[in-house]
């Protein structure tokens, strides 16, 4: 709704053309004709006069009664290739048309912006400037040297997910060097981080479930959802650690079935209060904050959906990553001993 664009007319123009074709016979090029007309009406810089405190420029130019009727043209002449003169009126043609109120560039370039209001209520900027893409798929192809652009709040929106996609792979490059630091190793950090993508699986559960759109604070709350459901891992991969620096002699299942059972109560317990403090904001108990809402939305679910898969899949991912770097260094023993014999 409200469309417009700022391609006003203004006052009226008159347009010359010159007959190109008929010009070349006559010994005549086109710079010429337009310099002639230019020195006719606007005047040509023909010297200066210099005095103490200025220079005054000689504009030589028609009369000001001969400059306002286009019959007058007939009175201008340009000089040909040999010398002759020829009527600037018999070699142009000229339409009065009206011109420009204004004319606009973007990167030295004509620009023409069409702009309109979204009733929200029925769509979003996104869904109409999809729609408006499809409508104008093959057209712009038709003219060569135009180009489309869209913005406004798609775009502002394009640059802030931009923006939010590097933040978020900063964060987890941050969030992989801490726990790599913590842990002194490469695989546990990986074990930690692998329940971020159950998160995002909750999320996309959740939006679907309620049927909400995916906006911008959707994706902020996934940003701080990513440092939050590591938390429940870090608990379980720590405590692990610590009953097999206290236990050598425990096989890594028992260590893990131990590690659930002792870390279970502080899991369970951590999710549901967190969980329980966001489910008013983000149903709006008490009032609703459509700002809010999403991110609420995002945060809560994802934590709820990660934190019962993180008990399931991070003992499984652990247990692999132990089981096979067992069998690694078995391989590695055996190709010693194996060199040793020979």
């Amino acid at each position: 709704m409200d469309i417009g664009d700022d391609f006003n007319e203004g006052k009226d123009e008159i347009r010359l053309t010159v007959d190109e074709s008929l010009s070349s016979l006559a010994g005549v090029s086109v710079q010429s004709v337009s310099l002639a007309i230019n020195t006719a009406l606007q005047g040509t810089v023909s010297t200066k006069i210099k005095r103490a405190d200025e220079e005054v420029d000689v504009r030589v130019r028609f009369p000001e009664e001969y400059r306002t009727s286009l019959s007058n043209l007939n009175k201008v002449y340009v000089n040909n290739l040999t010398g002759n003169l020829i009527p600037v009126s018999r070699l142009t043609n000229y339409t009065r048309s009206p011109g420009r109120a204004s004319i606009n560039h973007l990167d030295g370039k004509r620009l023409l912006t069409v702009t309109s209001n979204i009733d929200e209520t029925v769509t979003t900027s996104r869904q109409v400037n999809l729609e408006t893409k499809k409508a104008g798929y093959g057209i712009i192809e038709k003219y060569p040297g135009y180009t489309v652009r869209f913005s406004g709040e798609n775009k502002d929106t394009e640059e802030s997910m931009n923006s939010l996609l590097i933040a978020f792979g900063a964060g987890l490059i941050i969030i992989f060097m801490i726990l790599a630091s913590l842990f002194k190793s490469l695989g546990q950090p990986l074990i930690v981080m692998s329940a971020i993508p159950f998160a995002v699986i909750g999320v996309i559960f959740a939006f679907l479930l309620h049927g909400q759109p995916f906006s911008f604070l959707a994706f902020l709350g996934i940003v701080g959802l990513a440092g939050v459901v590591v938390n429940d891992s870090i608990v379980l991969v720590d405590c692990a650690n610590q009953l097999r620096i206290e236990n050598p002699n425990l096989s890594t299942f028992e260590i893990l079935v131990e590690a659930g059972n002792i870390r279970l109560r502080a899991v369970i317990l951590t999710t549901v209060t967190t969980v329980l403090g966001l489910l008013p904001t983000a149903y709006g108990i008490g009032g609703r904050d459509p700002f809010l809402v999403p991110m609420a939305l995002a945060f809560g679910w994802g934590l709820a959906f990660a934190t019962f898969i993180t008990l399931i899949m991070v003992p499984v991912f652990y247990l692999n990553l132990y089981t096979f770097k067992e069998w690694l260094i078995a391989s590695f023993r055996k190709v010693k001993n194996k060199r040793k014999y020979v």
